[in-house]
């Protein structure tokens, strides 16, 4: 196979707000939840707000395996990814796909006023939206690099891995602070390991060639 690069261009992202996956995460249920059309109308109201200060971004990269142990990667350039779980997981795997992507700060900000300033309502509302945004980012970001890998003759596992889950450590959020332009991103990584702004997400996935 040629030898690919896959440089970690930061590039922003549109998408539907999912509404319904807001209302879920808020334990509303469409089939068992009734909600007069004044309520819907109220929720759909704040949802709709609080999506427009979603700032969609993310960036990706992709590297070849030089050995997959029981504990985790190994990669040519020296990085290792430490997991078991992960390693498990994706041990047919010939590249390692690296994806981060975040809402912004200003919805998170907003989250954090309204709990300050006690509209707790309106603080769960917020953070659901960011939440639920944050995986709409990762599944557009997979998907985009999903295509641009296709092309390569390669294939990526639609299940993602992230730091902090399985035995894979939170410390794991180094290595992407490594191997992708974060600061571009906006995202920093705090001493805790946790990153800012909240609702940004980094995750892995295998890759298969041929």
């Amino acid at each position: 196979m040629k030898k690919v690069l896959f440089p970690p261009v930061v590039t922003p992202m549109r998408f539907p707000t999912p509404e319904h996956a807001v209302m879920s995460r808020l334990g509303y249920s469409r089939w068992r939840t009734a909600l007069s059309e004044a309520e819907k109308k109220r929720y759909s109201s704040k949802i709709a707000g609080y999506a427009r200060l979603v700032r969609p971004r993310g960036c990706w990269t992709a590297l070849p395996v030089e050995a997959c142990t029981p504990s985790g990667f190994r990669f040519a350039d020296g990085h290792e990814l430490v997991s078991a779980k992960v390693a498990e997981r994706y041990n047919d795997a010939n590249w390692m796909w690296f994806g981060a992507a975040t809402i912004g700060p200003e919805l998170p900000e907003a989250c954090a006023e309204a709990m300050r300033s006690g509209r707790t309502a309106d603080a769960l509302i917020a953070d659901a939206v960011g939440g639920e945004c944050a995986d709409a980012a990762m599944d557009f970001l997979q998907k985009q690099a999903s295509a641009v890998l296709a092309r390569n003759g390669m294939r990526m596992a639609e299940f993602r891995f992230s730091p902090g889950y399985g035995d894979w450590e939170l410390s794991g959020q180094r290595l992407f602070f490594s191997l992708l332009d974060m600061d571009a991103l906006g995202v920093r990584l705090l001493d805790s390991q946790l990153m800012l702004p909240e609702k940004s997400v980094t995750a892995v996935a295998g890759i298969v060639c041929g």
